[in-house]
């Protein structure tokens, strides 16, 4: 409304500018009649301020009126506001009470889940108790029959590493012993392996997924040195492992084979 207004006053001083331009020319071209255009002259200009005025007025009437309309809507608006707030204080209460009714029916519950835990807590600890003490078992002590080699190998084996890592220390261990079975030393201090190797193997295999017909080194050079030093039944019952884990020992008849020709050997020991 006020750019309204004064656009109104912009064009009102143009047209009182344009109109005493033409008084002026018509002063200049009819001086006799002087008194009557100032006459009318001056009855135009209080006609149009009136007009002026008037419609001034109107404007700032009107400008009222729309803020009155504003504020009053605002009121009732806050009102309308304000009148639905009990009503919600009532739902939010009524609504808590379910929820409080609800956890006493559950404590029940949640006071038996202690008690399941409780129980299966013992298990898993001594499964995983059992687990750690059969890799952590240490290797058999070395004599002065041992090379340089052999000792740094027994040396650098960590029976608190992780399954992998022994495993893979003991089959360099269990190779080197294989390929000097024929001194005695060496061949019987490999077949003191068996055990540790089993319990080290067991883990890696569940660490590592060993694929089916997997070469198997490691039970195929301790059942040859258990064989050498007349431990039959052992042998035999390290293949029937290694055809569980469905290994290889890279032969035609693999550990089947195996198994005969050590109850072969067996039999004429018996002899």
């Amino acid at each position: 409304m006020k750019i309204i207004v004064i656009v109104l006053l912009v064009l009102l001083g143009v047209y009182l500018y344009r109109r005493t331009q033409n008084v002026a020319q018509q002063e200049l071209e009819k001086p006799d009649s002087d008194q009557e255009a100032k006459e009318s002259d001056s009855n135009h200009e209080s006609g149009d301020d009136n007009v002026i005025e008037s419609e001034a007025e109107i404007v700032v009437e009107n400008e009222k009126a729309e803020e009155e309309k504003v504020e009053d809507t605002v009121v009732e608006a806050e009102k309308v506001d304000a009148e639905p707030e009990p009503a919600v204080a009532e739902d939010v209460i009524v609504d808590k009470a379910p929820e409080k009714v609800a956890e006493a029916v559950s404590e029940p519950e949640v006071t038996k889940e202690p008690d399941v835990e409780l129980e299966k807590e013992p298990e898993v600890v001594e499964e995983t108790a059992a687990a750690d003490n059969s890799q952590n078992i240490p290797l058999p002590i070395t004599g002065l029959w041992a090379g340089e080699v052999f000792a740094d190998l027994v040396a650098k084996y960590d029976s608190q590493a992780d399954a992998t890592t022994q495993h893979q220390s003991l089959l360099n261990i269990i190779g080197h012993s294989y390929k000097l079975r024929k001194q005695a030393e060496y061949c019987q201090y490999g077949a003191q392996l068996t055990e540790i190797y089993l319990s080290v193997y067991e883990q890696y295999q569940q660490d590592n997924k060993v694929v089916a017909d997997e070469k198997g080194p490691g039970f195929m050079q301790l059942s040859t040195m258990l064989n050498d030093t007349k431990q039959f039944d052992q042998a035999i019952s390290l293949c029937q492992k290694a055809l569980a884990y469905q290994l290889s020992d890279g032969t035609v008849t693999g550990f089947e084979g195996r198994i005969k020709r050590i109850e072969k050997a067996k039999s004429k020991a018996g002899d």
